[in-house]
């Protein structure tokens, strides 16, 4: 009697609660792993606040769930408050940012899911949101001509992640006519197209490695993450993996890759 309460518990406040936070930490470990590898100060402040608060705001206000969206929307009050507060140049990066996420989930018309129902740029603009974010918003804008290769790394495993995202939702997706890559592909060939993303990420940190971007601790702590990455997705997708946590697995791979530069940086 008490596991099954103890699981309607987890189903109806458990999950739903780590997964408004989850989402918001590991934008959070990415964005400290880039200043981590750029030898930048950790110490918290309005930016962090910023990309906690409005990660909330974003993954949590299209949601069904009263509590949900009013948290949402507490949070993106919270998110404008750190914005007043923010350098010049991110106010002009955080424009754009928002753009790509009004473009995403078609904000101008409330009766439009946006780039959403594309199966190609679905993961695509998560891609290059998160990579925008965690990149670009971290570092001044002298440092973007030579950030190039860490974007398209950062960009590929979150489309590896998305696409797995995707991967999970496939049924939910079927159902209310949404069409994802994950739902127009058999699943080896799904599987494929998340370690091809992988892969290519893992490139750029060989790149960045021979151009002296990266000491080998680091670019070696990155390849682990990755190679990682690719065998875990596909245990949470076996048939002893728990599905009701998955979501969680998968985003956890950004804090396990956060976590791994931090213990060699």
């Amino acid at each position: 009697m008490k596991c099954k309460k103890l699981a309607v518990w987890s189903r109806g406040m458990l999950l739903p609660g780590i997964g408004f936070v989850w989402t918001g930490l590991c934008a959070m470990a990415l964005l400290t792993q880039t200043r981590l590898l750029y030898k930048l100060p950790c110490t918290p402040d309005a930016l962090d606040g910023f990309i906690l608060s409005s990660t909330f705001f974003a993954y949590n206000v299209v949601l069904q769930g009263r509590w949900v969206r009013r948290a949402a929307w507490v949070s993106g009050a919270i998110a404008a408050g750190f914005y007043c507060f923010l350098p010049t140049e991110n106010l002009y990066t955080i424009a754009m940012l928002a753009a790509i996420w009004a473009i995403y989930y078609g904000l101008w018309n409330p009766k439009s899911v946006g780039l959403r129902t594309n199966p190609v740029a679905k993961p695509v603009i998560v891609a290059l949101a998160w990579a925008g974010a965690t990149v670009l918003l971290p570092l001044p804008w002298a440092q973007w001509p030579d950030i190039g290769a860490l974007f398209i790394g950062r960009a590929a495993f979150v489309f590896a992640l998305a696409i797995a995202y995707d991967l999970h939702d496939y049924e939910q997706d079927r159902r209310n006519g949404l069409i994802t890559l994950a739902n127009q592909l058999s699943g080896s060939k799904v599987f494929w197209l998340i370690n091809t993303a992988l892969v290519l990420a893992g490139g750029c940190v060989v790149l960045r490695w021979i151009e002296g971007a990266l000491s080998w601790q680091v670019a070696g702590a990155l390849g682990i993450s990755l190679l990682a990455s690719g065998g875990l997705i596909f245990y949470l997708f076996s048939r002893h993996a728990p599905d009701r946590w998955r979501k969680i697995g998968i985003d956890g791979l950004m804090l396990l890759q956060a976590g791994l530069v931090w213990l060699v940086g």
